[in-house]
């Protein structure tokens, strides 16, 4: 029987059908396969960022550690180091207040809320771990110096190896002690040296400060880095015979650049090098030479990483000579890395006929604050030009942070980035160790903040007003919230009906120095300044006895000189008035010292007790041969009175005197009185390529 064959197969329709469907199944499985990539890139760049801040944060813990002074006391004696925190105008919720409007597509959304703190300041000393000493580069000539002098014969370059060519290789060398120093540095804008087109240099605005990139005009660095430098103490390497001013370090010329030279203090106009760039277009519209006082250690920071301060000339003026320190001299701040003192010409106040002028206290060579202060504030009169040769009227209000030397580290000291200075000669100093120091970049704060045993914490009702137990909306207020000031208004006025009364909380939080009157903090001072930066509601007037009155507050209603600041910021000179305004200020804890009470110069913390003119701890110069002035200031009965076991200062900056160690016969003070118990550190940063940002944190208990 034939039987007929049948074909089997698919028709074109299935065909297609399959096709279509297996298309489909490869797209999902291709999409699949993308998110599973990008969150396998997520996740790798979560956890490197997350192992880099935790590496940060365990190294401070362990280096804070080993930190040589006892933060717990204050205005100790006993060559044990230092150290010093300074917190700057912009807190944690600077941003949040001042920020950007909300995004057109939700309202409740803050753009720039993911910075914190970010212009604080820390620096110690510490000691190495056995068996791990700290390192540093120093020029070849020091050590080279060094020996011949214990030869005791003349340094010549060519008598050691790689003869004049080597003495500026940079050689490592140890110390189980240092300076170490953390802090925050913007990126600058700059433009070509028209001079030299083979150098940059920074583009500076009308009160010489480098402008910071801000492209979003959010009023906000576009990037930050976090930076730890770390100075070695060396007094060993000082020489005897380079001046009469005492032992300091060698100086090495080459052609005309004379290394381990600063400029001349407090104005330069050497042509020499590395010489003070002069105007020539591209940004850099006025000479800096007049900023010698400011910049003049810059260079020598670039080239030397030795702890470094400068000799004195008899006078008490800062010479031209440095030496290494010890941990006895980093007691005294004027030692200090990149700490300056003003010049009388820049604070604007007359000294008495027959004194020889004066200098501020030594302060950190800061720039301006990030522009973002300004939204918040709208307070008149308008800030001067600190170089327009007219007396500092810094001062928006008698509550609000001045912004003059209240920023950024200025660039000179930053390792690298020194280009005000000429540099041509490619020696491996300067421009060519960028990046050194770099810890972290993409950084969003470095938050340092002090524990505050007395700063009260409220309890406060939700939106409905009630306290609930279950489910709650209440909340707890800290001084780094921004309901602060809100909260302490209702915590002593009577609630709306309806409505519940804050409670108080406990007591002790970490805080930031000065948190009263900090000009991006959450309380700002008692005026009513606006609530935030895109609403036109300003906020009510508080009466100034509810401003908290705590160890680190920043302010006392019962002071004596100052009304709201307390008297120790005019005690150490971290505060300085002039005709009723605030030229100078820069909250800082301090472990400080007892040696200015016996330095042989006058530290004295006013100028003329019945007048009132200025106020704050200035350093006057003595005569050119080392003896004091013809006429002191004030009612100062001697240089050094703590130390003539007389009580011979009857009215001074602390009122009537009782006995030669009280306040009214010292010549400073710690700017805080009382020590630190405890300190916190908080580092913020963002992965730029995945939008994710991680923080970490470390505290540090000193004692109580």
């Amino acid at each position: 029987m034939n039987r007929k064959s049948i074909a089997v197969g698919f028709t074109l329709v299935e065909m297609m059908v399959a096709m279509a469907i297996t298309l489909l199944l490869m797209a999902a499985l291709a999409s699949s396969f993308g998110k599973v990539g990008q969150q396998v890139r997520v996740s790798r760049a979560q956890v490197d960022l997350s192992s880099r801040v935790r590496d940060v944060t365990r190294r401070m813990r362990d280096e804070l550690s080993r930190c040589t002074a006892n933060p717990a006391a204050t205005g100790s004696d006993k060559g044990e180091g230092y150290l010093v925190y300074f917190d700057g105008p912009i807190s944690n919720i600077t941003a949040t207040l001042m920020g950007r409007a909300p995004a057109e597509d939700n309202e409740y959304t803050l753009q720039d809320s993911r910075f914190g703190d970010y212009d604080d300041y820390l620096a110690f000393t510490a000691k190495a771990p056995d068996g791990s000493p700290f390192t540093g580069k120093v020029p070849r000539f020091v050590l080279d110096a060094k020996t011949a002098e214990a030869n005791g014969v003349a340094y010549n370059a060519a008598n050691f190896p790689g003869g004049v060519a080597g003495a500026l290789d940079p050689v490592v060398i140890t110390s189980q002690y240092a300076e170490i120093i953390y802090y925050v540095s913007p990126q600058y804008q700059t433009s070509l040296d028209t001079a030299n087109n083979g150098q940059s240099i920074h583009v500076y605005d009308t009160a010489a400060q480098p402008t910071i990139v801000d492209l979003d005009g959010n009023g906000i660095p576009d990037q930050m880095k976090l930076h730890r430098r770390v100075l070695l103490i060396r007094p060993d390497l000082n020489l005897n015979g380079v001046t009469t001013l005492g032992p300091a370090l060698p100086q090495f010329t080459s052609g005309n650049y004379t290394y381990l030279q600063p400029d001349t203090w407090p104005s330069d106009a050497s042509t020499g090098l590395p010489a003070i760039k002069t105007p020539g277009g591209n940004g850099l519209n006025q000479s800096q030479a007049a900023l010698a006082w400011l910049i003049g250690m810059g260079p020598i920071h670039q080239q030397c990483d030795l702890s470094m301060g400068r000799r004195l000339l008899p006078n008490g003026a800062p010479s031209n000579f440095v030496y290494a320190n010890s941990l006895d001299d980093l007691q005294q701040p004027h030692n200090r890395f990149a700490h300056v003192r003003v010049p009388q010409t820049i604070l604007g106040i007359s000294p008495p006929n027959g004194t020889n002028g004066y200098t501020s206290m030594p302060l950190l060579a800061l720039g301006g604050v990030a522009p973002i202060l300004q939204a918040g504030t709208q307070m008149t009169p308008p800030v001067a030009p600190p170089f327009g040769g007219s007396p500092l009227r810094q001062v928006r209000s008698r509550f609000v942070t001045p912004t003059y030397m209240n920023g950024f580290l200025r660039p000179e000291f930053i390792l690298g980035q020194d280009l005000s200075h000429t540099d041509t000669f490619g020696d491996s100093w300067g421009i060519e160790r960028i990046g050194e120091d770099v810890l972290l970049t993409n950084l969003l704060s470095f938050d340092v903040k002090a524990f505050d045993p007395g700063a009260q914490t409220y309890v406060s009702p939700g939106i409905d007003g009630q306290y609930q137990a279950l489910g709650s909306d209440d909340r707890v207020v800290t001084p780094n919230d921004p309901a602060y000031y809100d909260t302490l208004i209702q915590s002593v006025t009577t609630p709306a009906t309806g409505r519940q009364q804050p409670v108080n909380g406990v007591q002790g939080a970490f805080v930031d120095l000065a948190y009263t009157v900090q000009a991006g903090g959450a309380i700002r001072g008692s005026q009513n300044l606006r609530y935030h930066a895109f609403a036109n509601q300003r906020r009510p007037a508080m009466n100034i006895a509810l401003l908290p009155n705590t160890r680190f507050s920043g302010y006392n209603q019962f002071a004596r000189h100052a009304p709201q600041y307390g008297d120790p910021f005019l005690y150490s000179g971290r505060m300085i008035t002039n005709g009723g305004s605030i030229v100078l200020f820069q909250p800082a804890f301090d472990t400080f010292t007892d040696d200015y009470e016996s330095d042989g110069y006058l530290q004295w913390p006013r100028q003329d007790p019945n007048s009132r003119l200025h106020e704050g701890t200035l350093w006057w110069l003595n005569n050119g041969d080392g003896t004091p002035p013809a006429t002191l200031p004030g009612n100062a009965a001697s240089v050094d009175p703590s130390t003539n076991g007389l009580d011979d200062v009857t009215s001074s900056a602390g009122g009537n005197s009782f006995g030669s160690k009280a306040i009214g016969e010292k010549e400073t003070a710690p700017p805080f009185a009382r020590g630190l118990p405890a300190i916190s550190i908080e580092i913020r940063v963002e992965n730029t390529q995945v939008r994710e940002v991680e923080q970490s944190s470390v505290a540090k208990y000193f004692g109580d």
